[in-house]
This record gives structure tokens, C-alpha cells and sequence, in this order.
């Protein structure tokens, strides 16, 4: 049965359809979008969001269900003819086994291809840094190729080949390790960053280990946020 919250009147705003809208990202874009006016649709399977998704804005059309559902997929399509997708839904608890692999990559495509009968084109992908496996960086500049070493970056180089073959429009945004909180929606276990932040650093100590020379990028959900929103803005120009 298809259930469906939230109602909106009309915006002069493209109207975006995210999926993994329980998740930590695709959360907060739900919020950040609908405080920035745009009309947002969200489809989760609760997976791993129940307590995420009750702090979406009411003014989402959210839907508990499966992508795996073509019917479902196409009923809410036609219901609320998106201008753009966001696509953050991923089993990311299994995505190094090969059943999470087959959902992540079998489930997304299944979706692309409903998108792709809709005339849909403005397509975003959520990946991952995970695609450049062992990178080098230089100057925050990745300069290896890709090269990704376990199933999860394997599957989402996958994916970010059905984007360019179904939606030569479309753009994969690589995420780094994203952090922080907002809208309520927190991560499921903090980042190093908000460990160092809750420290005191007049008792604590932190102690980082490891044998050699390590860097890691972060960004901020906001910032993940805002350039979704950049993104969406570049297909109208």
C-alpha cells in the first residue's frame, strides 16, 4: 500500500524527488530544500532511518517503500512529476557483502530505468570517495585513478556508470567523509571531527594512532547540501 505524507501547494522551484530520504544525507537535503522553497517528494524503505525520517518536515511527500517497486516508482513519478532526483539511497550496512552489492546496484537500476521512461534527466548521484580506492592526494587534489577496493566502492563506480549511460545530463557528486548534524539528523557514529569538538581542552586528550603519514578530507552536510542545490541550479543555465 502506498502511503503518503505531506502536501505542498505549488513553487516556483524545480520539485525534487530524493531517495534515501530516511538517511543521514538525504535527511537533511530534505530539510534544507524545503526550508529553501523547494516542493520535495522522499521514498525510503526505513531500512536503517525509522528514527531519521520522523524528523523530515511535514511538507515532504514522503513514502515508506522499496525502489525495488517499479509500480510504486511509476505511481509516484506520475503523482509528482519531479524535475530532479537526488539519488542517496544505499545499503550502506551491507555494502561490502554481495547481497547489499546486488541490492545497491540491481535496486538502483531498476530505478534509473523508471526515471529514464519518465523523461526524466536531471539526475544527481550521491557517490563516494570510496571510487578512488587508495588515492594519492596532492594539494586535496585525488590523483590516482579509480581504483576502488572493496564491493561498496565497486558498486558506486557502477552506478555512476548508469548515470552517465542513462542521463548524459546527469552529475555524480563524490562525496569525502561527511560530518556534522543538522535538522535534528545526526550521523549514526561521529566522525573524528565531532569527537575532537565535544573534547575539553583543558582535561581531554585524544590519542590518534598509526604507523604512517594519513590524510583524510571531511565535509559538512551543509555543504553536501549546498552544492546539491549549486547542482540543481546548473541544469537551468
Amino acid at each position: 500500500m502506498v502511503k503518503e505524507r505531506g502536501k505542498t501547494g505549488p513553487s516556483s522551484k524545480p520539485r525534487v524527488l530524493v531517495s534515501g530520504a530516511a538517511g543521514y544525507v538525504g535527511a537533511t537535503l530534505c530539510n534544507y530544500l524545503v526550508r529553501r522553497g523547494y516542493d520535495v517528494t522522499g521514498i525510503d524503505c526505513y531500512r536503517y532511518g525509522d528514527d531519521v525520517a520522523n524528523k523530515l518536515p511535514k511538507k515532504v511527500h514522503f513514502y515508506r517503500e522499496d525502489l525495488y517497486d517499479p509500480k510504486l516508482v511509476r505511481f509516484i513519478l506520475d503523482k509528482h512529476k519531479p524535475d530532479v532526483v537526488v539519488h542517496c539511497a544505499y545499503d550502506l550496512r551491507n555494502g561490502n557483502n554481495w547481497v547489499g552489492f546486488e541490492y545497491n546496484t540491481v535496486s538502483t537500476l531498476r530505478f534509473f530505468e523508471r526515471l529514464a521512461e519518465a523523461k526524466i534527466t536531471k539526475v544527481i548521484n550521491i557517490s563516494s570517495a570510496a571510487v578512488y580506492g587508495n588515492g594519492s592526494y596532492t594539494n586535496n587534489k585525488v590523483i590516482r585513478p579509480l581504483k576502488p577496493v572493496n564491493k561498496y566502492g565497486v558498486s558506486k563506480l557502477i552506478v555512476e556508470g548508469l548515470v552517465r549511460e542513462l542521463f548524459p545530463k546527469g552529475v555524480s557528486l563524490r562525496l569525502f567523509n561527511v560530518y556534522g548534524s543538522a535538522y535534528r539528523v545526526k550521523r549514526a557514529n561521529k566522525s573524528v571531527i565531532e569527537v575532537l569538538q565535544s573534547l575539553d581542552p583543558k582535561k581531554d586528550t585524544f590519542h590518534a594512532f598509526s604507523k604512517t603519514n594519513y590524510t583524510r578530507d571531511y565535509v559538512h552536510v551543509l555543504d553536501v547540501c549546498s552544492a546539491i542545490e549549486l547542482t540543481i541550479g546548473k541544469f537551468y543555465k
